[in-house]
């Protein structure tokens, strides 16, 4: 039996290099948004749930309860198609090239975790 033989060339990436770091700047743009947005938001939804109101706290209960107990993959897929569907909205075509539904579930996503501790 022989060895490989073939040879990894990535040589032709660096053509693409300012490509590259610009999405590598967007991933890190929308990550700190997602993390800040989510912090925020968990943080109110958290200190609602100090409240002593059951009026308050069951649907925030129910709230945080629905995103922490469904995947974000599963979370995407909805948003992308079920949601637009349910609320009458049509979402435009620039929109769903720009992702819409990552952005629309990648704060609660974020801010379940904030909001339940």
């Amino acid at each position: 039996m022989t060895g490989v033989t073939y040879h990894w060339d990535f040589s032709f990436l660096w053509m693409y290099r300012w490509l590259l770091l610009k999405g590598l700047g967007f991933t890190i743009l929308y990550t700190v948004g997602s993390i800040v947005f989510g912090l925020l938001i968990g943080l109110l939804v958290g200190l609602m749930r100090l409240s002593k109101s059951w009026l308050v706290n069951v649907p925030l209960i129910a709230y945080i309860e629905a995103f922490r107990c469904t995947p974000l993959l599963v979370q995407i897929i909805w948003f992308y198609y079920a949601f637009p569907v349910l609320v009458g909205i049509d979402i435009p075509a620039y929109a769903r090239r720009a992702c819409w539904s990552c952005r629309s579930t990648r704060v609660p996503s974020t801010q379940r975790y904030f909001a339940a501790v």
